[in-house]
C-alpha cells in the first residue's frame, strides 16, 4: 500500500517528479471517483430491476417488505462501506458485475448462496415460503368464488321458466363468466388474482349475474352479443309464455 510519497519525501523529489506525481494522483484520484460512480450506478440499476420485477409480480402481496429485503440481499450501502474501508476493491467488483447481463440480474443471481449471510438466507427463504403461500390461497380464494358466481347463475337459469335451453344458457352464462379465461390470464401475468378477487368480493357475489359480474366494457364483443342473444331469447320466451296463456283463456272464455 505504500505510495510514491512514502518513498521519498517531497525534498528530494525535483519539479519534474513532482509535477509527474501530482498528474498520477490526480489521475488515480478521478479513476477512483469514475469506477465508484460506475458502480453505484450499477448497485442502482440492479435496484431498479428488482424492484420493478417485484411490483410486477402479482404473487407477492407485501411489496414493502419483499423490497427490503432484496435491498438488503444486494447490500449496496454495505459494499460502498466496505470500498470505503479498503476491504473490498471496487474496480475487480465493478468487473464482475458488468460481466453479467445486469438487466436480467435478481438478488439471487447477483450473489450466490455463498455469499448471503445465514440471516440473508433465511430471510430470502421466509419471503419466497410466503409469497408462494399467499399466491396459493388468493389463486384458491378467487376459484371458489368464481365457482360460486357459477353456481348462483347456473341456479338462477334452472330456475327461470322462460329459458328453454336451459344447457345452452348455462354454457353462454360460463362462457360470460370467464372462469378459464380469468384463470389462464392470471398464470401469465396478464391480470393481477388479488386486485380481481378484492373486485368480485367486494359484490354481492350472492346475487351476481354475468353482466354484473363483468361489466359492458370489459366484455369483449363476442360475450357482448352472446349476453344480447340470451336476453332477446329470454325475452321472446316470456313473451311466448304470456301469448300461450293468453291463448288457453280465449278458448276457456269461448267454451
Amino acid at each position: 500500500q505504500v505510495t510514491p510519497a512514502e518513498v521519498k519525501s517531497q525534498e528530494d523529489f525535483s519539479s519534474q517528479d513532482q509535477a509527474k506525481l501530482a498528474a498520477a494522483d490526480k489521475e488515480a484520484a478521478e479513476e477512483a471517483a469514475k469506477v465508484r460512480s460506475e458502480l453505484l450506478s450499477t448497485l442502482e440499476g440492479i435496484e431498479k430491476s428488482t424492484i420493478e420485477d417485484i411490483n410486477k409480480d402479482a404473487t407477492i402481496t407485501d411489496k414493502e417488505a419483499a423490497i427490503k429485503a432484496a435491498k438488503e440481499v444486494i447490500g449496496k450501502d454495505a459494499i460502498l462501506k466496505a470500498i470505503e474501508e479498503g476491504d473490498i476493491e471496487a474496480s475487480d467488483l465493478l468487473d464482475d458485475f458488468l460481466a453479467e447481463d445486469s438487466d436480467q440480474v435478481t438478488p439471487v443471481e447477483e450473489m450466490s448462496q455463498e455469499d448471503f449471510s445465514s440471516q440473508d438466507q433465511a430471510k430470502l427463504a421466509a419471503a419466497d415460503k410466503e409469497a408462494a403461500e399467499e399466491a396459493a390461497k388468493v389463486r384458491s380464494d378467487l376459484i371458489a368464488t368464481l365457482e360460486k358466481i357459477e353456481k348462483s347463475t347456473i341456479d338462477d337459469i334452472n330456475k327461470d321458466a322462460t329459458i328453454t335451453d336451459k344447457e345452452a344458457a348455462i354454457k353462454a352464462a360460463k362462457e360470460v363468466i370467464g372462469k378459464d379465461a380469468i384463470l389462464k390470464a392470471i398464470e401469465e401475468g396478464d391480470i393481477d388474482a388479488s386486485d380481481l378477487l378484492a373486485d368480485f368480493l367486494a359484490e354481492d357475489s350472492d346475487q351476481v349475474t354475468p353482466a354484473e359480474a363483468k361489466t359492458q366494457s370489459q366484455l369483449s364483443d363476442q360475450d357482448q352479443a352472446k349476453l344480447a342473444a340470451a336476453d332477446k331469447e329470454a325475452a321472446e320466451e316470456n313473451s311466448n309464455a304470456k301469448k300461450l296463456e293468453l291463448s288457453k283463456l280465449e278458448e276457456q272464455v269461448a267454451k
